[in-house]
């Protein structure tokens, strides 16, 4: 008798029971092998008692790891590593014991889940090499509500033995559990995350090559599928072409008319059913180097680096701003020395101005021609040149101790960006002259030092200054 094949959902809730009936009955489909490996974080809060900041269940896993069976404390955080198999699962509480392995090893009372929980596909990505569904999951009563919201401990942490570090349990959980999916922490607050992580192995794609006004798509996929790829495309005047066409000998060839600047594509089978799904646009890209501005992210560097930025986000050596006034009446103002201070104070690092906080392109030729072009007549390189001479009065005129930044407008999708450089100074610490506040970066976030980095700094400075640096 053949077992019919019924997929995960694409989005909603699921049960563990359903779960684990898939697992056992179509993992072939998919296929899967019939390893399990979950991976736990925790954390030790008040009276000494364990409890979880991120679990994550790989079914057979994409990813490499070089601990199988671990169970380690750094002092207030433990890393713990299992390795089963989906044949040893009979039924649903052997996967809650699984998600519970860690509660087992921390000789914590048992515990149960939520009967549902949501569950979402995606598609192949950077992080992901093939398409996969997510399942995230909670306990039904996760701790007592007087300890509801406990503080995760303070950092860093390390493990001689492996080499492990990590400046807080969110970068812990990051590195040990390299789960694509966690949610973004500040390492202080407590998620008590869980999943499930079920790749799809059917099919997904696998390349793309233009060639003229074609592209060539290449797929991988199992035997027995039928598969089209559907999707549009978009030019530059946002005008778009709808295309299908099917997948053959693991192929197809799209037609396109004029220049692409945007695509979405999804990979179909005969059931309706997306397999994969890829995107591309100026500032993105699902996967892989870049179809169609390839040749400008290798003879351009400074795109290339704007790429990188919009494609990872903020973080310690990124800051984006959609304008930069330079009037010293405008609280922005006042964001540029911050920034400028903090990047100086720390690793260095790029301001791009013309980008928003969700990454998105506006450009500063509205905010140029607002600021200077009366002046100007329009003219858009004297606005830009203007606009830079403002901002290195107000860095030189605004800062204690000189830094040396550098401007470079980049063009993007014909939006004008301002990249500033700061290097890391070499006569920290660096303060804002007029209140005397000394900002330092710390991941995406420029904020006041605290006096034991301000000591550093110092203590750094005097050193260098003693070898004759």
């Amino acid at each position: 008798m053949t077992t019919e094949f019924h997929p995960l959902p694409a989005d909603g809730q699921t049960t563990l029971g359903e779960v684990t009936d898939f697992l056992l009955n179509s993992r072939k489909f998919v296929g899967l092998s019939d390893t399990l490996l979950v991976r736990s974080v925790l954390v030790r809060v008040k009276d000494h008692e364990w409890i979880n900041y991120a679990t994550s269940l790989f079914v057979s896993p994409q990813i490499e790891f070089r601990e199988k069976e671990a169970d380690s404390e750094l002092g207030d955080l433990r890393l713990i590593s299992h390795q089963s198999h989906i044949e040893r699962l009979s039924e649903e509480e052997t996967l809650v014991g699984l998600l519970g392995y860690w509660k087992e090893k921390a000789g914590t009372e048992g515990f149960e889940f939520r009967e549902e929980g949501r569950i979402s596909r995606h598609a192949r990505s950077s992080e992901c090499s093939i398409p996969c569904w997510v399942l995230s999951v909670q306990e039904k009563h996760p701790r007592p509500r007087e300890n509801a919201h406990p503080n995760a401990p303070h950092g860093p942490f390390f493990d001689m033995k492996t080499s492990f570090f990590a400046e807080n349990a969110h970068d812990a959980a990051k590195e040990w559990l390299r789960d694509p999916f966690l949610r973004n922490g500040d390492g202080a607050s407590i998620d008590n995350q869980y999943r499930i992580i079920i790749p799809d192995g059917r099919a997904y794609f696998s390349d793309f090559t233009p060639q003229g006004d074609s592209l060539e798509i290449e797929v991988e996929a199992m035997e027995g599928l039928k598969l089209s790829c559907c999707g549009k495309t978009y030019g530059y005047h946002r005008n778009s072409s709808l295309h299908a066409e099917p997948i053959v000998d693991g192929k197809a060839v799209l037609k396109l008319s004029g220049v692409v600047r945007d695509l979405d594509l999804y990979l179909m089978d005969s059931t309706g059913e997306w397999l994969d799904r890829y995107k591309e646009g100026e500032n993105y890209a699902s996967w892989g180097p870049s179809i169609y501005y390839r040749d400008r992210l290798s003879d351009d560097p400074s795109f290339a680096d704007l790429r990188q930025a919009l494609e990872h986000g903020e973080g310690q050596q990124v800051e984006f701003k959609e304008w930069m006034p330079v009037s010293s009446r405008k609280l922005k103002s006042d964001e540029l020395l911050k920034t400028a201070v903090a990047f100086s104070n720390a690793e260095g690092g790029n301001l791009y101005i013309g980008v928003t906080d969700e990454t998105e392109i506006v450009g500063a030729e509205r905010s140029l021609e607002k600021e200077y072009g009366k002046k100007y007549k329009g003219d858009l390189s004297k606005m830009e040149d203007a606009y830079i001479q403002d901002l290195r009065k107000v860095l030189l005129e605004s800062i204690q101790s000189p830094i040396a930044p550098t401007f470079e407008w980049i063009d993007h999708a014909n939006h004008a960006i301002l990249r500033i450089h700061f290097p890391a100074g070499q006569a920290k610490p660096y303060a804002i002259i007029e209140t005397g506040d000394i900002y330092i970066r710390k991941n995406a976030t420029s904020r006041k030092a605290y006096p034991a980095e301000l000591q550093r700094m110092c203590s750094l400075e005097n050193g260098l200054r003693l070898r004759g640096f």
